[in-house]
């Protein structure tokens, strides 16, 4: 899964950092805040789930996915209307006692759709309906590790994920079926 978590830095540079939520959302599209090596940049998105947490104001989430869309750098699908679902959860993000990370006031998780991994890895052979239930499993678990928001909120922002996730699946399936009649 093509997943992000920003930021994460230690304690010693949080004292001399303050980051705005503009500055945090763009640093969760880099190459380098990503949990597998790629670049989103390349390849077309479907949705992107983005879940902030902390001192978050909703009028600052809009201005930047406005911003993300006039800038072109993250291309969407043309057959999909749907972009961008953000949910936010004011509670500051915690930190384990004793550990490197450092608290910070505002984090954010970005999640986006399968197609854009099967660019970035051509060469590996993934089961479409195992891949996308595996991307659900791993949303489902994050979710429940940001247990605040209310369920039903974050239901309708992960919906028209899992819709497209199984569409797209089973159109990969039928597809790679009839490659395979074609064959033989």
């Amino acid at each position: 899964m093509l997943s992000s978590y920003t930021p994460v830095i230690s304690a010693e540079k949080a004292y001399h950092k303050q980051l705005f939520v503009a500055e945090i959302t763009h640093t969760a599209y880099e190459p380098s805040s990503m949990m597998v090596k790629c670049d989103p940049r390349h390849g077309k998105h479907m949705t992107c789930c983005l879940m902030y947490m902390g001192d978050v104001v909703p009028k600052d989430v809009n201005v930047i996915v406005a911003t993300i869309k006039t800038m072109r750098t993250i291309q969407f699908v043309d057959w999909c209307p749907t972009s961008f679902k953000c949910g936010s959860n004011y509670h500051p993000p915690t930190v384990m006692p004793g550990g490197d990370l450092a608290k910070v006031q505002r984090d954010v998780c970005r999640f986006p759709t399968q197609p854009v991994l099967q660019r970035c890895s051509p060469g590996l052979t993934i089961n479409p309906i195992s891949s996308a239930q595996r991307g659900l499993l791993c949303i489902g678990i994050l979710v429940r590790v940001w247990r605040k928001v209310s369920s039903r909120r974050l239901g309708r922002i992960l919906l028209p994920s899992r819709r497209i996730m199984r569409r797209l699946g089973l159109s990969l399936l039928k597809e790679r079926m009839m490659r395979v009649m074609n064959i033989d």
